[in-house]
């Protein structure tokens, strides 16, 4: 049942944001290529969050108010109408409203439900990045220890972004989509510092490098023991492409995913830990 209930929010999330009027996944990675985007370019608009409240059990069965209130001022991910809609107590981090707790289960509860079957979070907040051009893996290894250059098509690497006098600016993840072009993911608790670094050591750096911060595109982290069996079960193709056994850590594909009432466009399926 816990399974079920993790495909069922999985697909219910995929499906909300293929319902929302936006530019495709596709269309907006194309767009995006033409564009590069400086740290100046990248504030969001916000959109109002009311003033919710509602009551959750605690497991010695006290009940306790909680309310979303005073986060009119932050942005928002992909997911966030979905959060609402399940009655999500949400707070600011890194400058996003995001969910804490939903209203049906304890912290205590949703904890354990991870670590024994599967959860999906939204890390929507999270910075994503493509790094596109003859120069690009050469950038990467140039603020970064890892081999870029060496990385098989859609293999992923955990790194590091290196200030130039020694130590670490923040972690990140860099996979490789074609030979010359390159999906980074940084935190977001450090976006300004990040986004200053590398707009600082893009300006003196000698060959062609186009870099994009893709702003509004979905990301979620689908974790727990049972995770890829919640993800196999909603896969197209499940015996072809779609065979998450033949998926590694490291590894990444493109693939989409069914609900009972959509199909979603190619989404990069990534195993990472």
């Amino acid at each position: 049942m816990k399974s079920y209930r993790s495909a069922r929010c999985l697909s219910e999330a995929l499906a909300l944001r293929s319902a929302v009027p936006r530019t495709s996944t596709r269309a907006l990675t194309n767009a995006a290529l033409r564009t590069t985007s400086r740290p100046s370019q990248l504030s969001q608009s916000p959109r109002t969050i009311s003033k919710a409240q509602f009551t959750t059990t605690t497991r010695n069965g006290a009940e306790r108010t909680l309310e979303n209130v005073g986060l009119g001022h932050l942005n928002q991910t992909s997911l966030f109408d979905f959060h609402t809609a399940h009655g999500a107590q949400m707070v600011e981090f890194a400058g996003y409203a995001m969910p804490v707790l939903y209203k049906d289960m304890t912290m205590l509860e949703s904890h354990l439900h991870t670590r024994n079957a599967a959860s999906l979070f939204d890390v929507g907040h999270m910075v994503q990045h493509h790094f596109e051009g003859p120069g690009a893996a050469a950038f990467l290894e140039k603020i970064s220890p890892s081999d870029v250059k060496g990385l098989p098509v859609h293999g992923s690497t955990l790194s590091a972004l290196l200030w130039p006098t020694g130590g670490i600016c923040d972690d990140l993840i860099i996979t490789k989509l074609w030979e010359d072009r390159f999906y980074v993911v940084t935190n977001a608790g450090c976006r300004d510092k990040d986004l200053a670094f590398i707009n600082k050591e893009l300006a003196s750096f000698d060959q062609k490098v186009e870099w994009t911060v893709l702003e509004g595109q979905g990301l979620v982290a689908l974790q727990g023991p049972k995770a890829a069996q919640v993800l196999q079960s909603i896969v197209v193709d499940p015996q072809g492409e779609g065979d998450l056994s033949t998926l590694y850590f490291g590894q990444s594909r493109y693939l989409k995913v069914k609900g009972p009432k959509f199909q979603s466009s190619l989404l990069l399926v990534s195993r990472a830990g």
